[in-house]
Order: structure tokens, then C-alpha cells, then sequence
């Protein structure tokens, strides 16, 4: 009899329904899926709560979406994962699964059928040899291929991780605070911060995206020359045949030479030259410090390469960001070149910084870069992994910027029409890792605090809940929502009435897929879901009305038919809405998501 691993939905909502909920089967053959963004597997808990499901190829533990739950009418208890990217790897294209319950292992893999899978290398270093205009037809191409998919979707990641480290590294390159010589494990940045750099990259239409290599270029010119014009060297002793008058040390080296060689007098063995083995001192450019800026020279050389043939179309343009890659490219070049680093050798394996680079002058700052610069693909190779969570981490934040007040764009300074002013009751900040894991880097606990909001003489409080465990746990309505596979929770409360409504939020990443469904199926589903749940609730408990934001990426600029709107279920409202999501856009998206909070109120100001 086959045994059933896990269950599979291609939604984070698990309480749909049963057509959406497929077993995945322990069988020699994989278990073919259809893949639509956001894939997630429910693992029966009931008989062991320490059950562990792992990640089959890397045995990383997978991880916890929510709380346990109970479907309706059941008593079992399950819990859901999320689930890497399909095609870890351009050549592995099985995801497989292991779980260890009751100290048994089942296994089974998993097969996606429309995902994008990354692009070789070859094909990466042949897109950016195109020229711009070569890239924009093709991402214009209704029949894109496969692999021009796979690489405009690795150019919109790199620009998540891009902005993101951009945010992150507001403190680092902060000339108003003292410089640091490393990153801490947790940043915190003030929402306000992140607001305005936000609004800073969508005005600057005349402008490429930032960058890391931007940001290297504006800050790493003047230290380059510098280095160049005075690198550091060290004198080292050498063995070398020398005139036996100017010879002023012998070493045992020497002696072994001189012992090897004919004759009896060290004239006679210094023979018709009259030259014997004798130590001498050289001068040498192949220090730690100048392998290091050799190799950061390479690396900066490719990074700015790249970045100048992805926005040659800036080329003739008042680009300030343009203009400084590629001043800083040929600066590179023409380094590299030069006569001291002909001997210094490559960086063969991971190193460990000595004095000099930590607190040397020009060296650490070189030494700081650097580290961020080799992090880069590493990063980029993790969030292509993780890139479902990876969007439902930045949906959580565009959502909590809204929480935190100060978001929305003034006209003559007048709030904008449908914009509502959400005013904190405590201030917080974000709260960033220096490194991701799994595709995340925002602390699950990082969401603002309380906050309102008056909106037709009437006074809300807002109140944000993550979907993680411990927070969850702890709140008399979110805990009972581990089945939505929701990624916030937002319960916004009538201070006069004290009626209340629950919005779920869901990040779907649609720019990962080629079979996504439309945004009406979409919120059909999510409706569907939190209805069932809502059902559940209300006969066991005095349940709020539940909302729903579906809130799905995409790598196009204009989307049509880009939202709708599921009202059909009694005290339930979902809102499916498929978002460009470039960095540029993310403030457009802020905006509309203040507009989905005055909407939602409709549903909380409804009788019963």
C-alpha cells in the first residue's frame, strides 16, 4: 500500500478545499505537480507534534509556516512547510522531501511543472553581452522562451537582493554615524528610512536601478587611486647567487649551496663569475592586502561590465549612476594592469584578514567592500532557492511600512484621495538580518507596532501579528488561523463598536510560473478557504469576519486584469492583486495597499 508522505497545495491556503489538497506518495517514481508560485506541503502531526521534514538533498530542515491546525470537521492536526524553488540546481529538477515521524523515515520527490528553472552560467554572460535594446525585445516577446524567462526572473531577484542590501547598508554607509568595521548579526532601520529610499527609487526615472556596484563606484574610487599610487609591500629574504665582495649574509640555505659546489676556498667554488648563493633582501607587492585588491579589481571589473550592458540605453543620458560604473570600470582596468600586481598571486581559498586589512589605512574600507562583493552571488544563489519566501518577506514588509505611518504620497500637501494617515501608537524600527536564511532577512518579529487611523468619524486600532509560532500562539484569534498559510495578520478593531476584522496577507510569487492562474481563480480559492475557516470558527468560537490580500508578483511593467475582488462568501472579502514588482514599483504598491485598508472597512462596518 502506498504511504503518503505529505500533502501538497499550490496555494499557502490549506482549507480551500479537498481537489486542491495531492498526496504526495512514497514511490520509486517522482510526483508530478503543478507548480504555481507558492507551493506549500501539509505533514499529518497528529500521532508525533516533533515530527521533522527535511529538505532531501541538503538535509536542511524545512520551514514552519504557522501554527498546527485542524482542517474543518477533523481531528487531526497538521503542519505546514514551505518549499524551495523547483530546480535548485539548472541540473537537479526533484525536490525531495524527507519526513521523521515516530522515528520513521518516509520519502518522495516532487516534480513542478511550470516553474523557471535558473539559467547556466553561459546563458547569464550571453544575456549581458547583449546590448540593452536586445534585452528589452525580448522581454517584450509574448513568446519568451524558457531561458530568457529564467533570466529576466535571476535580473529581477538580483534586484530584490540589490535593494534590500541597500536598505540594510543605509547604516553602513551612513556619513552621519561613526563607521563600522563589520556588520552586526541585526540591523535595525527605521521604517521612515526605508519609506524614502523607497520613494527615492521610484522618482528616479532617469536613473538605473541601484546597485552594489553603484554603490562600490561612488565610494571606492578615490581609495582605489590611493591604494594604486602607494600599495603596501614587504621585504622578504631570498636566496639569490651574489659577487662574493657584496655579499653581507649567509643563511643555511647558503651554506648547503656553497658545501654542494667544487673547490676547496670560496673563491674556487664562486668559480669564473667569483658569484656564490648568499641571502638578499627583496622588496615585494604579493601581500595579503594586494590579493585582496586584486581579486576585488576582477570582481568590481565583471560586476560593472554587467551593469553597464544591462542600461547601455544610458549610455548618452544624464545617468549619474551610469556615468560613475563606468568611469570606475575603466579605473578598474587600467589598475589592474599596472607593473606591482604582475606577481601577485590569486585568492585560492577563504581568508582570514590580518591587521592591515581590518585596520589599515584605506586597506579596511577596501577590506569591508570586498566582503559584501564576494557575498553578492552567494546571496543571489540563496534567494534564487528561496525565492517564493523571499517575496513573501518583502510583501510583510511593504505591508508593515503601511503600518508604520508616513507612507503615503502628499499632493500640494494633501493626502492623497483614498489614503488613509496611520498614526503609531509606539515607535518601532525594522529589524534586518545581516545574512539571509532561507530567502529571508526580515525578522519574523519585525513588524510595527500598534497603531490608528480615523477614517469616517470613526477611530480604528490596528494591530499587526506575525504568522510565526510565537506570535501567533499568543493571540486569542490568530492561533486558530494556522490553516489560512498566511504570512501577516493584520486585525484592525472599531474602537466605538468593537467590531473587528482579521486580514490575512499572502505573498504569491507568479513571476516564478508560467501556468498562474488568473487573479478571479486566485481569490476564488482564498476566499473559499477563509470561509471554511470562518464556518469552523464561528460555531466553536466567537470569530471576527475574515479578510484576504493576495498579493502576487510579477516581472512584467503593465499588467492587465491585474486584481480582483471575491465578495460572494458572508463575512469574508478576499482582494487578489498581481503587482510589477521591480524595486521601483514597490512604492506604487504601498500606496494601493493603503487604499485595500479603506476598503476593507466595508466588511467591518457590515451588519451581521
Amino acid at each position: 500500500m502506498d504511504r503518503i508522505v505529505a500533502f501538497i497545495f499550490p496555494f499557502p491556503w490549506a482549507s480551500a478545499d479537498d481537489k486542491q489538497r495531492i498526496p504526495l506518495i512514497e514511490q520509486d517514481s517522482p510526483n508530478i505537480v503543478k507548480f504555481m508560485g507558492s507551493s506549500v506541503i501539509s505533514v499529518d502531526v497528529s500521532t508525533d507534534s516533533n515530527t521533522k521534514v527535511y529538505l532531501g538533498s541538503t538535509q536542511d530542515t524545512l520551514p514552519k509556516l504557522g501554527l498546527i491546525y485542524s482542517p474543518p470537521n477533523s481531528s487531526k492536526k497538521f503542519q505546514l512547510y514551505e518549499l524551495p524553488q523547483p530546480f535548485l540546481r539548472s541540473s537537479d529538477k526533484n525536490i525531495r522531501i524527507t519526513t521523521v515521524k515516530n522515528g520513521e523515515q518516509l520519502k518522495c520527490s516532487i516534480i513542478f511543472q511550470g516553474s523557471i528553472k535558473p539559467p547556466p552560467k553561459h546563458e547569464i554572460r550571453s544575456y549581458f553581452n547583449k546590448s540593452s535594446a536586445d534585452n528589452d525585445k525580448t522581454s517584450n516577446n509574448s513568446n519568451e522562451s524558457e531561458e530568457n524567462l529564467s533570466l529576466l526572473l535571476l535580473k529581477l531577484i538580483s534586484s530584490w537582493v540589490d535593494i534590500i542590501n541597500e536598505i540594510i547598508a543605509s547604516n553602513f554607509y551612513d556619513e552621519s554615524k561613526q563607521a563600522r568595521n563589520s556588520y552586526r548579526d541585526t540591523e535595525y532601520i527605521k521604517w521612515k528610512n526605508i519609506v524614502s529610499l523607497l520613494l527615492e527609487e521610484k522618482k528616479r526615472k532617469d536613473e538605473p536601478r541601484m546597485a552594489l556596484i553603484v554603490k562600490i563606484a561612488e565610494k571606492m574610487q578615490e581609495i582605489l587611486e590611493k591604494i594604486s599610487r602607494n600599495p603596501r609591500r614587504r621585504l622578504m629574504r631570498d636566496n639569490q647567487l651574489q659577487n662574493i665582495q657584496k655579499i653581507q649574509e649567509i643563511d643555511s640555505n647558503s651554506l648547503r649551496w656553497i658545501a654542494r659546489q667544487p673547490g676547496k676556498t670560496i673563491p674556487e667554488k664562486g668559480g669564473t663569475k667569483q658569484k656564490i648563493m648568499a641571502v638578499v633582501r627583496v622588496s615585494s607587492f604579493d601581500t595579503l592586502e594586494n590579493r585582496i585588491f586584486k581579486d576585488f579589481l576582477k570582481r568590481s571589473i565583471e560586476a560593472s561590465f554587467k551593469y553597464i550592458r544591462e542600461y547601455n540605453h544610458f549610455e548618452n543620458s544624464k545617468s549619474t549612476r551610469f556615468r560613475n560604473v563606468k568611469k570606475f570600470n575603466i579605473l578598474s582596468q587600467k589598475i589592474i594592469n599596472a607593473p606591482f600586481l604582475n606577481d601577485v598571486q590569486k585568492i585560492e581559498s577563504v581568508i582570514q584578514p590580518n591587521y592591515v586589512l581590518q585596520s589599515g589605512e584605506h586597506y579596511k574600507d577596501l577590506w569591508k567592500w570586498y566582503q559584501r562583493l564576494v557575498k553578492q552571488d552567494y546571496e543571489i544563489d540563496n534567494a534564487w532557492a528561496w525565492q517564493s519566501r523571499l517575496w513573501s518577506n518583502i510583501a510583510a514588509l511593504l505591508v508593515s511600512i503601511v503600518l508604520s505611518g508616513g507612507s503615503a504620497e502628499e499632493d500640494n500637501g494633501q493626502k492623497k484621495n483614498n489614503h488613509i494617515e496611520i498614526k503609531p501608537i509606539a515607535n518601532s524600527e525594522a529589524r534586518f538580518r545581516s545574512e539571509q536564511i532561507f530567502g529571508s532577512w526580515l525578522f519574523s518579529e519585525s513588524i510595527p507596532g500598534p497603531c490608528w487611523f480615523e477614517y469616517d468619524n470613526k477611530i480604528y486600532v490596528i494591530e499587526a501579528i506575525n504568522s510565526s509560532p510565537s506570535h501567533a500562539e499568543k493571540h486569542p484569534i490568530c492561533k486558530y488561523l494556522g490553516g489560512t498559510g498566511g504570512h501577516l495578520y493584520i486585525l484592525i478593531t472599531d474602537t466605538q463598536t468593537q467590531k473587528k476584522v482579521v486580514i490575512v496577507f499572502w505573498g504569491i510569487h507568479g513571476a516564478s510560473t508560467t501556468t498562474l492562474p488568473s487573479m478571479k481563480e486566485i481569490a476564488d480559492s482564498a476566499a473559499s478557504s477563509l470561509f471554511n475557516i470562518y464556518q469552523d470558527l464561528y460555531y466553536n468560537y466567537s470569530a471576527p469576519k475574515l479578510a484576504g490580500c493576495v498579493m502576487v508578483s510579477s516581472m512584467k511593467e503593465e499588467i492587465k486584469d491585474d486584481e480582483a475582488f471575491n465578495q460572494e462568501k458572508p463575512m469574508t472579502k478576499v482582494y487578489a492583486i498581481q503587482f510589477p514588482s521591480t524595486p521601483d514599483k514597490w512604492h506604487d504598491i504601498i500606496e494601493k495597499l493603503q487604499i485595500f485598508f479603506v476598503v476593507t472597512l466595508d466588511l467591518i462596518n457590515q451588519e451581521k
